[in-house]
């Protein structure tokens, strides 16, 4: 199973312009270590890669993914810079993200939202904010990335299909897991 930088897809590098139109529309100027990151590699909802496995002809998550250092923290995908756009023009003029420069880049599955500070003492360091309470969680992009890591959901007492990682197997050539035993088409 990926964690880490390998849940992520490298980009080309033609997308300057587009960094260029983001800060216009933030009116802030993007940290140089995020402006990296966003240089080198894809971001959105469907850029994370995530492990699925097949069970009776259905598509099924393998894990959620977490801050390794902070399990707590759930973690979903980055914004493009659109939807990172659209949260900022939502955000409140008076909230402390708009005050303080914080950039909305992250969603984690539930309602909270991860930032990324863009000046003074804040710059690239990442927070997360959760109904108000706001957390500091690293000092920058890579080292959040660095601490991705998979929570599987055989640890799920919940999950309706637990499946331990040790009854899958996989094809060459498939994207997908299989349940040893069980090769469907």
């Amino acid at each position: 199973m990926k964690g880490g930088f390998k849940l992520l897809e490298t980009r080309s590098i033609d997308n300057v312009s587009e960094l260029q139109k983001y800060e216009v529309q933030l009116g802030l100027k993007l940290p140089s270590k995020y402006k990296l990151f966003l240089e080198t590699f894809k971001v959105g909802e469907n850029k994370v890669q995530k492990e699925r496995y097949m069970l009776d002809g259905d598509l099924y998550p393998c894990s959620s993914y977490v801050y390794k250092p902070m399990e707590y923290i759930g973690f979903s995908h980055f914004l493009t810079t659109d939807m990172s756009c659209n949260v900022w023009i939502d955000l409140n003029d008076l909230s402390y993200a708009r005050i303080n420069g914080l950039i909305p880049i992250g969603a984690t599955g539930t309602s909270a939202i991860i930032f990324l500070g863009s000046s003074g003492q804040d710059s690239d360091k990442i927070f997360l904010e959760y109904e108000n309470d706001w957390t500091y969680i690293c000092d920058n992009i890579f080292e959040f990335v660095r601490g991705l890591d998979y929570w599987t959901r055989e640890d799920d007492p919940n999950s309706r299909q637990t499946i331990p990682f040790s009854k899958l197997s996989r094809n060459w050539r498939e994207d997908f897991w299989r349940i040893k035993n069980n090769q469907e088409a």
